[in-house]
């Protein structure tokens, strides 16, 4: 998938919009968006600009290397293979690794442009309980969280260990946003975090 066409879809999924419906929206047919999500036609910036704006959306270009919440998200529900949810596989673990690991590393301004967008829903409630863990984590010390993080979707009913080895005391050893999303996870298995 190309840059444009993970923009244009992590956008319109995030918005709950289908493409036929970004296609009236846009002023164009739904194949053309098919075609930049699919990246078989890679639109010029101001094509990508407009179909952005159609759902309330803004291109803007960060100073980061890191990726965004909603990428982290997209990508694993794009490598979900059916059948197995993502919370048992290594790859959707390795992601959510590198989301933790770029909030760590940016300063708090990235932090809050990284995690701004509405990640789309990955398919796996544990996982998009996981990234919205992550995302509180870090931003919950500067009061800074974004709106998406309200939505009950993203709190488990039932608690997850994704670590099968986990001591007998992963509660005292989780941070308080994993917690309150019941996700049980060693502040040490995040990485940097």
């Amino acid at each position: 998938m190309s840059v444009a066409g993970t923009l244009l879809r992590q956008a319109r999924l995030a918005e709950g919009v289908s493409c036929r419906g970004l296609a009236r929206r846009a002023e164009t047919v739904p194949s053309r968006i098919s075609e930049i999500e699919r990246a078989v036609h890679d639109p010029g910036v101001s094509t990508l600009d407009h179909s952005l704006g159609a759902l309330g959306w803004q291109l803007t270009a960060v100073p980061t290397r890191y990726p965004t919440a909603a990428a982290v998200a997209l990508a694993i529900r794009d490598s979900a293979v059916l059948g197995i949810p993502a919370s048992e596989t290594d790859s959707a673990f390795r992601a959510l690794l590198s989301l933790a690991d770029g909030l760590s590393a940016s300063d708090a301004s990235s932090r809050v442009v990284l995690c701004f967008a509405t990640p789309p829903l990955t398919g796996d409630e544990r996982i998009d309980a996981a990234i919205a863990a992550i995302v509180e984590h870090f931003l919950e010390v500067r009061g800074l969280l974004p709106e998406w993080l309200k939505a009950t979707e993203r709190v488990l009913d039932e608690p997850w260990i994704p670590d099968p080895y986990a001591s007998a005391t992963i509660a005292d050893e989780t941070p308080p946003a994993f917690r309150r999303r019941g996700v049980f996870l060693a502040r040490s298995e995040l990485g940097s975090v």
